[in-house]
């Protein structure tokens, strides 16, 4: 019996949706990259929220090319103003989509 070593499944760019893909290391000390993929060029938004859904920073506020992009979130950095240790959300918008993803922050 053979036992193929590839998935039948496959997920093609076509069927994706604007969305992160991944957010590593998660749970994060300072620093964590986001990766996020777009079906269609334009202005994203990406940014950082509280628990209280008030938006405390952004990362990504472009024009971008479809396509996998990656960006760098450093809470240590003044830009950040140093996020506490909690439970904090990543919001990518753009004209076609929204989606967030749940990310935690220790100190």
């Amino acid at each position: 019996m053979d036992i193929p070593l590839t998935p039948d499944v496959s997920i093609d760019d076509s069927e994706q949706q604007d969305r992160i893909t991944r957010i590593y290391p998660n749970p994060c000390t300072s620093y964590t990259a986001i990766k996020y993929f777009m079906k269609f060029s334009g202005n994203v938004d990406i940014g950082v929220y509280n628990i209280k859904g008030q938006k405390v920073v952004t990362l990504v506020n472009e024009y971008i090319e479809a396509g996998y992009h990656d960006v760098t979130f450093d809470n240590l950095t003044e830009y950040t103003a140093g996020l506490t240790s909690g439970i904090y959300f990543m919001k990518l918008e753009t004209k076609h989509a929204s989606h967030v993803e749940k990310f935690i922050i220790l100190e």
